[in-house]
């Protein structure tokens, strides 16, 4: 069994709505993904998105269709830490958003990291 740790996202303001670039999961037994975020105004949405297109295992990871995640959503009102941890994921790609709901006026920083086990 193989382990990894690995940055999706790094230093990202948190006054714009952004997502990490797709992490191919291969034959991944479960994945903790973890989001770090500092600031004295945050405000905003953390959530999943994954998908079920090919997985393209020579070539930069270009997913298509996505669906959020049952469940995934957490609302980012302080600074603080939040990890996702999943059994046995069936899809080929997951993909962590945030949707800022300040305005532009958020000072926060994300940093999201994803540690995995595969076969």
């Amino acid at each position: 069994m193989n382990q990894y740790h690995t940055p999706l996202v790094t230093n990202q303001p948190m006054n714009v709505t952004s997502h990490s670039t797709p992490k191919p999961l291969y034959e991944t037994k479960g994945y903790a993904i973890q989001a770090v975020y500092t600031g004295s105004s945050v405000d905003g949405t953390l959530y999943l998105t994954a998908s079920c297109d090919p997985l393209m295992p020579d070539y930069v990871p270009d997913p298509v269709n996505f669906t959020t995640i049952a469940n995934s959503s957490f609302s980012v009102t302080s600074a603080g830490v939040f990890i996702w941890n999943v059994q046995a994921p069936y899809y080929n790609y997951v993909v962590v958003n945030y949707t800022d709901a300040s305005g532009g006026t958020s000072n926060g920083i994300l940093n999201v990291s994803i540690t995995a086990k595969d076969f």
